[in-house]
């Protein structure tokens, strides 16, 4: 299938979309969508002939992979998942859809000063 400039935007912003709400819920992106998302850049720079290679967007990830839901951060913590539901908004967790999202940083610095204390 051969898409025009406008079909190729309409792929590109689905491709990142879901990869956004995947990455905010905290559910894993896989491989092959990432690839299909640099693909559909690479595509699309093409057609407007902007090199790729000076200006390519990276898949968005960087700031979305720090996020665990409160299942994970129970996980880490040694906790239920309720537990961590409460605790969430003093780690500085964020409610998404209804379901609490934080970040891997704020919860691993949290451990870490829950095991200083208890020490």
């Amino acid at each position: 299938m051969n898409l025009d400039a406008h079909g190729l935007r309409c792929c590109f912003y689905t491709c990142s979309e879901v990869i956004r709400h995947r990455q905010r819920v905290g559910i894993p992106v896989p491989d092959w969508l990432r690839q299909h998302f640099i693909d559909l850049d690479t595509a699309m720079r093409a057609a407007s002939g902007t090199s790729a290679a000076s200006t390519a967007t990276p898949p968005p990830q960087s700031v979305c992979d720090d996020i665990c839901g409160t299942a994970e951060a129970a996980a880490l913590l040694g906790l239920c998942p309720r537990q961590a539901q409460k605790l969430a908004p003093r780690i500085g967790g964020t409610l998404v859809s209804g379901r609490w999202v934080l970040s891997r940083q704020a919860v691993m610095t949290y451990m870490q000063q829950r095991r200083d204390r208890d020490v």
